[in-house]
C-alpha cells in the first residue's frame, strides 16, 4: 500500500508523454538476471541502444492502463525517445534493442509498431523522393502510392534476385540499375545519370499537367512498377508512361479510359492489353499493347542479329497476347539501349522497313545535344530520330 501510494503520489498512473516514438514488447530482467530489483514505474527512463548503432539514448517507457511492471515481467510499452533524430528512417517492426541502467541490461525490447514517421525506415524511398524528385512524389502522391507497400515489395524482389544470383554464381548481387541508384548517380554529378533523371522528370512533369485525375490513377500500376523494379525492368514502366505522355500530347482530344483490359472478354482467364485510349471527339477507341526491347551494349548488333532479336521479342509478344486474334488491339514496341547500340538498329529500318502484324513503328527515347551540352529530351518513332547528334 505505501509504495504504491508512491507510485501515484508522483503520478505514474497518469502519466502522459507528448508523443510516441514506437511501441515495443519489452522484458524486464529479473535481479538474477542482472535486472532491477524494484519494480519499474510507468513513466520511467532508462538508456536504450540499438544494435545497429553505439548511440547510447535517454528513453521514457510508459505503459497502458497500469502504473509499474515488476522485473521478469514482459508487456507492451509506449516509448518517446529524448532524440528521435539520431535515428531517422532506421527502425522496422522486429527490431531489437537493450535497455540499460549504466553498464548494467536491465531489459529487452522488440519494436511491433513505428509509431513516428521520421524513425520509420520504410518511408525512406517517400523521403527521398520528395527531396530529390518533387514532381514524381507529387504525382505518387495524387494516386496515393503506399510508400511502406513500395519499400517491402522492392526489399522482397532485391532479396529474392539476391538469393538467385549468389546460388547460380557463389559471387555478391549488384543490380545492375534502379532509379534509385540513378539518383545516387546525380549526387555523384554523372553524366549519364544526369541526363535520365532529366528526361523521367520532364516526363512526370509532362503527365502531371496533361492528365486528369482519372488518368492519373489508372496509371498507378505503372508507377509502382517503375518505383518497385530493379535492372532493366524500371524502363519498361517508364516506356509505358512515356506512350501514354506521346498520344496525350499528339492526340490531346484523347482521353486514357482503361488499363490492362482483356484482349478477349469472354475469356476472363485470358491476356490483357496495357491501354485504351477514347478520341472524346468521334468516340474512336485506340487499344495498345506495350513491348520493350533492350539492345545490349555488350552485343554487336550487325542486320542478322537485329531481325532475330526483332522476331523474338515481337513476334512472341504477338502470340502470347493472341493478338492476331485482334486486330484491333495495336502493338507498341519500345526500343531502349545506348545511342551507339540503337543506331545500327535505326539504320536497319530505314534499310529494310520491317513489318509485323498490329504493330506500331517502334518508338525510342533520345537525348540530343549540343555544344554547350543543353539537352533535349526527345521520345518519338525511331525511324524520325537523327543519332548523329545524341550524346554517347
Amino acid at each position: 500500500m505505501e509504495l504504491g501510494g508512491r507510485w501515484r503520489l508522483f503520478g505514474y498512473i497518469c502519466w502522459v508523454i507528448e508523443h510516441v516514438d514506437f511501441i515495443a514488447r519489452v522484458t524486464y530482467l529479473t535481479p538474477e538476471s542482472g535486472g532491477r530489483s524494484n519494480p519499474i514505474p510507468s513513466g520511467y527512463r532508462s538508456q536504450l541502444v540499438f544494435p545497429f548503432s553505439d548511440q547510447q539514448i535517454s528513453a521514457q517507457q510508459v505503459f497502458t492502463g497500469r502504473d509499474a511492471a515488476a522485473p521478469g515481467e514482459s508487456l507492451e510499452v509506449s516509448i518517446q525517445l529524448a532524440f528521435p533524430g539520431l535515428f531517422r528512417f532506421t527502425l522496422l517492426k522486429g527490431e531489437t534493442f537493450e535497455l540499460r541502467e549504466g553498464p548494467n541490461i536491465i531489459g529487452r525490447g522488440n519494436v511491433s509498431k513505428v509509431v513516428n514517421p521520421e524513425l520509420n525506415k520504410k518511408l525512406v524511398i517517400q523521403n527521398r523522393m520528395q527531396g530529390y524528385f518533387p514532381i514524381l512524389f507529387e504525382f505518387a502522391s495524387a494516386i496515393k502510392i503506399d510508400w511502406e507497400t513500395v519499400y517491402d515489395t522492392l526489399t522482397d524482389k532485391f532479396n529474392y534476385h539476391k538469393a538467385n544470383w549468389t546460388k547460380r554464381n557463389g559471387a555478391p548481387y549488384r543490380p545492375q540499375a534502379s532509379f534509385y541508384d540513378i539518383i545516387i548517380g546525380v549526387q555523384k554529378e554523372d553524366e549519364g545519370a544526369i541526363r535520365i533523371f532529366e528526361s523521367i522528370r520532364m516526363l512526370f512533369g509532362s503527365l502531371h499537367q496533361r492528365l486528369d485525375t482519372v488518368e492519373k490513377q489508372l496509371l498507378k500500376g505503372s508507377v509502382f512498377g517503375f518505383l518497385t523494379n530493379m535492372d532493366s525492368k524500371y524502363l519498361n514502366f517508364i516506356g509505358e508512361l512515356h506512350f501514354v505522355n506521346y498520344i496525350k500530347i499528339t492526340k490531346p482530344e484523347t482521353s486514357l479510359v482503361a488499363t490492362e483490359s482483356l484482349i478477349d472478354e469472354q475469356d476472363p482467364d485470358g491476356p490483357c492489353f496495357d491501354f485504351t485510349f477514347v478520341n472524346r471527339s468521334d468516340e474512336s477507341r485506340l487499344k495498345a499493347e506495350i513491348v520493350n526491347v533492350h539492345f545490349n551494349e555488350h552485343q554487336d548488333w550487325d542486320e542478322e542479329r537485329i531481325q532475330r532479336h526483332l522476331e523474338q521479342k515481337i513476334v512472341i509478344k504477338l502470340a502470347d497476347k493472341r493478338m492476331k486474334e485482334r486486330p484491333d488491339v495495336i502493338l507498341v514496341p519500345i526500343f531502349w539501349g545506348q545511342p551507339r547500340c540503337l543506331a545500327p538498329v535505326a539504320a536497319y529500318y530505314k534499310g529494310h522497313s520491317p513489318t509485323f502484324p498490329n504493330t506500331f513503328t517502334p518508338f525510342c527515347y533520345l537525348p540530343y545535344g549540343d555544344s554547350g551540352r543543353t539537352l533535349d529530351h526527345i521520345f518519338g518513332t525511331i525511324d524520325a530520330m537523327n543519332f548523329g547528334e545524341t550524346p554517347q
